[in-house]
């Protein structure tokens, strides 16, 4: 009789385990789905010609930091000409971190005109007075 309790014992046991695998590699797949449906959009939004759109889909960008949206933000920097937008790309960039995504936020800013206006505005502040 004690044999027969641990075979059943044993066997809810293993269903158990192989139920919550499953479930486990189940909800595994829906977050892999998820993130390249995320990421669709994501490109979707930074190729708008909506700049609104573009400015909204810059920001979700850094928030979430994947690294697979990187190539897309760089081709963005390349092609984006509002002002405003590049410097919204550039605090982007910086947020993922990394030594290119850096690297590329410099550039974005070192060519920007509102930023060199409000530079060069700095450096004349004379902070003795």
């Amino acid at each position: 009789m004690k044999t027969y309790k641990y075979k059943v014992i044993g066997m809810l046991l293993v269903t158990v385990f192989l139920m919550c695998s499953l479930e486990i590699k189940a909800q595994s797949e829906i977050e892999k789905g998820k993130r390249k449906a995320i990421i669709e959009n994501l490109k979707t939004a930074i190729s708008s010609n909506n700049t609104g759109l573009r400015k909204s889909g810059y920001e979700l960008c850094g928030k979430l930091k994947y690294e697979e949206i990187l190539p897309e933000l760089y081709k963005a920097s390349e092609k984006e000409e509002d002002d405003v937008l590049r410097f919204v790309l550039a605090l982007t960039l910086l947020e993922f971190d990394t030594q290119e995504s850096n690297l590329k936020a410099g550039e974005i800013l070192a060519q920007n005109k509102t930023i060199r206006d409000i530079s060069d505005k700095i450096t004349k502040i004379d902070v003795n007075q």
